[in-house]
């Protein structure tokens, strides 16, 4: 099976036949369809499985595959070479050739649950969140010092790894560090855009991890997003973070499977 990727300007007709648009809500697939991104910079991209006739499609976004279509394990292949990434398939199909996947010499996998979460935040419960800044703690926008800075220091890479450069950054993305003598403890980021909202990107460095720091970046990330009248989306990976979103005033939607593919040692 080969692997063929479609031009942006081709994206409409199959996503109407594989990855339909949700009449209601966010949905995370508007940040490929949607991206505000220029072509060349956008780290969206869409593969089928045959340039005639295709029955199978994926769509490759960060860390994230979401599949669709006829399940077909030569296809699955084809998408899963990378490591680390999560996928998502709206049709269960996917799922049953993951043992035959893992008996390659590329790849192994796991499944887990992630949890999806709708915003009902209200702005003084934000206020009363930021208004609590621990004494020698600053929060800072990220700028293009700190973007730079990020791309640079492992634990900060994903707060700009899916924008090719500043400009795109500063006109589409938003961020906020939490620092303490101008050293950056916790950040919170857009990861994925679309003209309607963006996904968040949460990290905290190893060492400052369980001290509740993740919550004051991410509640200025949230306020920023409702002040500019655009959808901050939390998608959580771990209970952890789900109960992070809960605090800062997501209601829990439900939870869904998700593949993670991992590179053999």
């Amino acid at each position: 099976c080969q692997m063929f990727e479609i031009a942006r300007m081709d994206f409409t007709q199959y996503r109407k036949h594989f990855f339909p648009k949700q009449q209601d809500g966010w949905d995370i697939l508007s940040c490929c369809f949607e991206s505000p991104l220029p072509p060349q910079c956008c780290p969206a991209r869409l593969f089928i499985d045959d340039n005639c006739r295709p029955r199978s499609a994926a769509v490759v976004m960060g860390d994230f595959v979401f599949l669709s279509g006829e399940p077909k394990l030569s296809f699955l292949k084809e998408v899963a070479g990378r490591d680390g990434l999560l996928l998502i398939a709206r049709n269960e199909g996917w799922q049953e050739q993951l043992p035959a996947l893992a008996g390659e010499s590329f790849a192994d996998y796991k499944c887990y649950p992630r949890y999806r979460f709708s915003l009902a935040a209200k702005e003084d419960q934000l206020q009363q969140i930021l208004s609590s800044l621990p004494e020698g703690m600053r929060l800072e926008r990220i700028d293009q010092s700190w973007f730079e800075y990020s791309r640079k220091v492992a634990w900060m890479r994903d707060f700009c790894s899916q924008f090719a450069c500043w400009e795109d950054y500063a006109r589409w993305g938003c961020g906020f560090l939490l620092t303490k003598e101008g050293r950056p403890l916790s950040g919170a980021s857009s990861y994925l855009v679309s003209e309607s909202g963006f996904t968040i990107q949460v990290q905290t460095e190893d060492s400052q991890q369980g001290r509740g720091y993740a919550k004051f970046p991410s509640a200025a990330l949230i306020a920023a997003a409702l002040e500019q009248g655009i959808y901050p989306d939390w998608d959580a990976d771990n209970e952890a973070s789900a109960r992070l979103a809960q605090r800062l005033g997501y209601q829990l939607e439900g939870s869904y499977e998700t593949i993670l593919v991992q590179q053999r040692v």
